[in-house]
């Protein structure tokens, strides 16, 4: 990747996170996409495969299988981590992962060869020289038979060859011809092993990073289930409408579960068809968390009833109360 692509990424990945934060709708939209299903996913290849030459069908599917593995991970981390899932989280880790993945896929080429030597000088031995070829133990140098040289006018047959004198051999070069003769290559079959133990260091390492990537997610998920089934889910319900009196009214059983001492007290708000709250309680938190009580609601008409947590001005649960017909 060139570096002013990456700094335009860069660039649209900021402008997109703002867009989620603080844009309108149609903005949101926008830039909630682009983080999801590109930006994560388009600097993730460019940082992993850089180097390699990529047909336009891999560079597409490495884009969105990344983009997604991205908002997988992100949320088992962010719930893990013990944050709120939400809009702001999300956009965070999504914009986080792609700027931080922009930055060794955008380094110019001569920093990337400059690193590449420095992990090579890290990691690669020096080759060490080959031994030169020696004579055989015990060989002694004579003087070579003189080959015969072509002599002009005269056959190279008639030309006469001197005999080369035979070697007188001391004691000391009998007893060496004598003795087994020991290779010593210890050293490059040191030096092989150490090449091949890297070897299939580097070939394992991909398949040893996505097991610990898939190990870990299922480690996560198993913490996020296991937080999801011991935690307490609060609920809105109602019973079975009494009979509708003179006044055109009806005794409606409504009851509240699983209320948290945290966010109490509750408010229950009972509002008709005009929008116009028609009743509202307070639901103090006591025992088991459970409250219920029978509310006269107006037989005629659909009434909403809204349960609001304490200082909150929006419905926590909203359960609807048809007309009787």
């Amino acid at each position: 990747m060139k570096p002013k692509l990456a700094v335009l990424l860069a660039v649209v990945t900021v402008a997109a996170a703002a867009a989620v934060l603080f844009g309108t709708p149609p903005f949101m939209i926008a830039g909630g996409s682009l983080l999801a299903l590109l930006l994560p996913g388009a600097a993730l290849t460019g940082a992993l495969m850089r180097g390699r030459d990529l047909s336009g069908v891999e560079r597409t599917v490495l884009t969105a299988a990344l983009s997604l593995a991205v908002l997988i991970l992100g949320g088992l981390v962010i719930h893990v981590c013990g944050f709120s899932i939400g809009r702001t989280s999300w956009t965070v880790a999504t914009a986080g992962v792609t700027l931080v993945a922009l930055v060794p896929a955008g380094l110019p080429d001569r920093w990337v060869s400059v690193l590449k030597r420095l992990v090579s000088k890290l990691w690669d031995e020096e080759e060490e020289d080959e031994p030169e070829s020696e004579p055989a133990d015990g060989a002694v140098p004579g003087p070579a038979a003189t080959a015969a040289a072509p002599v002009a006018g005269v056959p190279v047959a008639a030309v006469p060859v001197a005999a080369a004198p035979t070697p007188v051999l001391t004691e000391d070069q009998v007893s060496t011809m004598l003795l087994p003769k020991v290779v010593d290559d210890g050293p490059a079959d040191d030096t092989a092993d150490a090449r091949g133990t890297r070897r299939l260091v580097w070939q394992l390492l991909p398949l040893v990073l996505v097991l610990a990537v898939l190990g870990g997610a299922s480690w996560l998920s198993y913490g996020s289930s296991q937080n999801s089934y011991e935690s307490t889910v609060t609920a809105l319900s109602a019973g079975q409408p009494g009979p509708v009196t003179g006044s055109g009214t009806r005794l409606v059983p409504i009851t509240a579960t699983g209320l948290l001492p945290e966010y109490g007290p509750y408010t229950l708000a009972v509002v008709g068809p005009t929008g116009k709250t028609a009743e509202q309680r307070t639901i103090p938190v006591s025992g088991d968390g459970t409250w219920t009580a029978a509310i006269s609601l107006p037989s005629r008409q659909r009434m909403t009833v809204n349960l609001l947590r304490a200082g909150e001005t929006t419905a926590y649960r909203t359960l609807y109360i048809a007309a009787e017909r």
